[in-house]
């Protein structure tokens, strides 16, 4: 009976130093801790190249974790992200950096949960929502003020100028290659924008120089090449004292 008792005490004060038996057997399991807190948000991602984010997964108990990762969504959200690894290991204390990958194939948002189900009896199981949308590559898109620039009259052995405005109304920079200019002598370029880059959103001003030697009239081209894909290459008709035997390009107006 002396024993019995003893044993009781013994186990009483054992439990008590150990902050109770909850405390106690809780400090004894994995703690599973995920970072950053949902959503995992992608933002807006050029299809064809993949983004990467970072999930960080560390074992905040006391005994080994084991995870297990997968991805799911409705209908073929899923394809689009992939994660590196699916079974984890801890021991306490322990942390991993787990790269999760978006590839986005559509112009299109997309929503899809990260899931970690472990041996952290408290939490075995724990979703993280994951975002993105796929969108189009950024390009550039170039713009000029006119197609037909004319000085109007001009006194032979006097100049004029005139400013030209180059836009760009993409979504990356404009690159121009050298300009080309053809015709009449009597036309230059004040500022010469060859090679020059245009910000999106942004213009830049071309002075453009009309020096006549004669009144009999001139006309000349200027083309300007870029990296706009869908026009590679914009021409500019310049003008003056009537454009001699030039003609004004034709409109085809539909009423």
């Amino acid at each position: 009976m002396k024993n019995n008792r003893f044993d009781a005490v013994f186990l009483a004060l054992s439990l008590a130093a150990c902050g109770g038996n909850d405390t106690g057997l809780r400090s004894l399991q994995p703690e599973l801790s995920i970072a950053p807190p949902p959503p995992l948000a992608f933002g807006e991602v050029v299809v064809g190249e993949p983004a990467s984010l970072d999930v960080f997964v560390t074992n905040a108990g006391r005994a080994e974790l084991r995870v297990t990762l997968s991805v799911t969504a409705e209908d073929d959200d899923a394809d689009v992200f992939s994660v590196n690894g699916e079974e984890i290991v801890l021991a306490p204390d322990d942390s991993l950096t787990v790269p999760v990958t978006f590839a986005p194939e559509a112009f299109v948002p997309y929503e899809a949960t990260l899931a970690f189900s472990s041996n952290d009896q408290e939490q075995p199981l724990f979703g993280l929502a994951m975002t993105g949308t796929g969108r189009a590559v950024p390009v550039p898109d170039i713009g000029l003020c006119a197609e037909v620039i004319d000085f109007g009259d001009v006194a032979a052995g006097t100049t004029t100028d005139e400013i030209c405005l180059i836009a760009n109304s993409g979504e990356t920079d404009l690159e121009l290659g050298a300009v080309i200019q053809s015709g009449s002598g009597a036309f230059s370029l004040v500022t010469d924008p060859s090679n020059a880059l245009v910000a999106p959103g942004s213009s830049l001003p071309v002075i453009l120089r009309y020096s006549p030697a004669t009144d009999t009239g001139d006309t000349a081209e200027l083309r300007f090449p870029s990296n706009d894909a869908d026009e590679p290459e914009v021409l500019v008709q310049l003008l003056g004292n009537g454009g001699g035997s030039a003609t004004y390009p034709q409109a085809n107006i539909l009423w």
